[in-house]
């Protein structure tokens, strides 16, 4: 749901992916991107813009002419034409820069500091030009070869994809059923155990969905729902509601808080002398609306948040990101701006897989609207998870910000959404997010400054209201 994860090249990733010397000074000589601000706006193809264009990583093959953008799903074994119902980063792409020798098409998306990088081709590969059918073979060989050359994180998770390929390989037949072939899709990618890696299908009417890692607090929840003989998702569902309505709402706003953008954030008082504030995802905050809609929202609702802190003089703000399932970077970063002071370094990103590697920083810039400058304690668990954890990317910075609780989920690259020929949705993680420090906390999670349990042990809706009273007792004797 992240933007760049609507973009949704064997990507060689460091072995271990541990926050190594070596690592980091790999870093070092990683070109930067070019930055959105100095793209141009796209209001109309121009001539000189016409052809076929390749990214350097994420797999996307663009053809660009008088009608638009056509994206194809690229890799050096396969290339086909994304489906027109199939929603990708071309619907966005707002920013461009053609260099002067008309060879590279930059594009972004204004809203994003992140752009993307394109080589001209002087036609289109021949091997676009095959027909692949939806056979179980010929699906099963695409998904190999997405995951063979995108999939950033192999090493880290200690899997040997190779041998998953050759022994499941021997298994793939044109009579196999479409079950069967899901799930053996899903039995290969089973110890990635990675948020941000799933298969997604319709198969005999019916949604089918696999993800390797569903977290250590849902995995607790699933658990509950099998030992009670109850459906996991309506479970799952009770769970949530248990916390955002029961504990937020009633418990710690005492009923007196606010519930605003399409119900996913909440914001009041604790006691009058303490600010909260909690959101569940980063975007959707309107019923009809798209990402861009939600940045108005968000912002008027920030401003009367941090007013009613600021007026009410309180001792800090305890920001709750402890259940947020993310959404959209850039409101991550557009939430966190409303305690920022002055510009900020936060962390930084690429493609694993990009051939000549470039990487872009990101800053984050104070609001122009309300903030709130004072004390700051985000509450995380691994319940915080993507652009949930880039909220913490960005806030963690600041001299203001403790951070608390336990570490995040740590599935902080971008999916890289790739469709195989029978529709399936195959989303994989391909890029390498570094904090302001340099650090790498893909698999492992952001770790806290002050370390409470949250949602540990089993008693999870009783874990999560004790954490916050621990930090509004810690306010209160400061």
């Amino acid at each position: 749901m992240r933007f760049s994860h609507l973009l949704f090249s064997t990507g060689l990733f460091l072995a271990g992916c541990a926050v190594s010397a070596s690592f980091d000074a790999g870093e070092l000589s990683i070109r930067e991107s070019m930055k959105i601000s100095e793209m141009k706006s796209l209001e109309d193809i121009t001539p000189e813009m016409a052809g076929f264009w390749l990214s350097n990583g994420y797999g996307e093959l663009v053809k660009v002419d008088e009608d638009g953008l056509e994206l194809w799903q690229h890799t050096p074994e396969f290339c086909y034409p994304t489906g027109e119902d199939s929603e990708s980063f071309t619907d966005y792409i707002d920013s461009y820069h053609l260099s002067d020798d008309k060879k590279t098409l930059r594009v972004g998306i204004s809203v994003e500091q992140h752009t993307y990088e394109f080589t001209r081709l002087g036609d289109l590969p021949s091997h676009c030009m095959e027909n692949y059918s939806k056979s179980p073979i010929d699906n099963f060989e695409v998904f190999v070869s997405y995951m063979s050359n995108h999939y950033a994180f192999f090493d880290l998770h200690g899997v040997n994809w190779d041998a998953e390929v050759v022994a499941a390989r021997e298994k793939v037949s044109e009579e196999m059923s479409e079950t069967e072939l899901f799930d053996l899709m899903a039995y290969m990618m089973r110890d990635l155990e990675d948020s941000h890696l799933g298969l997604s299908a319709e198969i005999d009417g019916e949604d089918k969905t696999f993800n390797p890692d569903p977290g250590n607090a849902y995995s607790q929840v699933n658990q509950m729902a099998t030992d009670v003989g109850e459906e996991a998702s309506a479970y799952r569902h009770s769970f949530r509601g248990s916390i955002w309505h029961e504990n937020i709402a009633d418990r710690i706003l005492g009923g007196k808080g606010e519930l605003v953008a399409n119900n996913r954030i909440q914001y009041g008082l604790v006691d009058e002398d303490i600010g909260y504030f909690a959101a569940i995802t980063m975007g959707l905050y309107s019923e009809d609306g798209g990402p861009i809609e939600d940045i108005g929202i968000l912002d008027e609702i920030m401003n009367k948040a941090v007013d009613l802190y600021n007026k009410k003089d309180v001792k800090a703000v305890i920001i709750d990101n402890s259940v947020n399932h993310g959404g959209y970077d850039f409101i991550s970063r557009q939430m966190a701006s409303h305690f920022a002071d002055q510009k900020t370094k936060i962390y930084s990103k690429r493609p694993a897989e990009a051939e000549a590697p470039y990487k872009t920083q990101l800053y984050l810039e104070p609001s122009d609207g309300s903030r709130f400058t004072g004390p700051v304690y985000v509450l995380n668990s691994d319940m915080s998870v993507s652009a949930g954890e880039i909220f913490v990317m960005s806030l963690d910075p600041l001299p203001n910000v403790t951070t608390v609780g336990e570490p995040t989920r740590g599935a902080l690259s971008d999916i890289l959404a790739k469709t195989l020929p029978n529709g399936w949705e195959l989303g994989i993680s391909n890029e390498i997010y570094l904090d302001y420090e340099g650090t790498f906390w893909e698999d492992r999670g952001i770790e806290p400054d002050w370390p409470l349990d949250v949602f540990a042990n089993g008693k999870l809706a009783e874990g999560h209201a004790a954490a916050v009273q621990k930090i509004v007792d810690k306010i209160r004797s400061e």
